[in-house]
């Protein structure tokens, strides 16, 4: 699958990198999906100019999108599902969801409004 990852820190576009790496596999407690749409937020800046840690990272910690697959002891949810939250490498054709950070994306969400509204839900919850 495509996804951008972040590879070096600071300031300027050479931090991020396009690139093909392996379709995620969900562990237990966690939920696969097919990213429609990504939000963007402080998280990614905290990110892009090294505050969390060093080394090559996913980018993207929030998403919208359908459920492919879930692990095991992961229950309510099925393949088809419209999911958004919290999500780990939400820049990318597929993110992973912790159960903990999944929502169901009501109806009358579009996939852009869903990606964007996820974690400042879960914050002011």
């Amino acid at each position: 699958m495509k996804a951008i990852r972040i590879h070096e820190f600071g300031q300027s576009e050479d931090v991020l990198k396009y690139e093909e790496v392996p379709v995620p596999e969900p562990k237990a407690g966690e939920i696969l999906a097919k990213v429609r749409s990504c939000g963007l937020n402080r998280g990614e800046f905290i990110a892009g100019h090294g505050l969390s840690g060093k080394g090559a990272k996913a980018a993207g910690i929030e998403s919208a999108g359908e459920v492919v697959k879930v692990g095991e002891g992961v229950s309510g949810w099925k393949p088809g599902d419209r999911i958004m939250g919290r999500s780990y490498g939400a820049y990318s054709e597929y993110a992973i969801h912790r159960i903990g950070d999944a929502i169901r994306v009501p109806q009358n969400l579009s996939w852009e409004e869903a990606a964007g509204a996820g974690i400042t839900y879960l914050t002011a919850y």
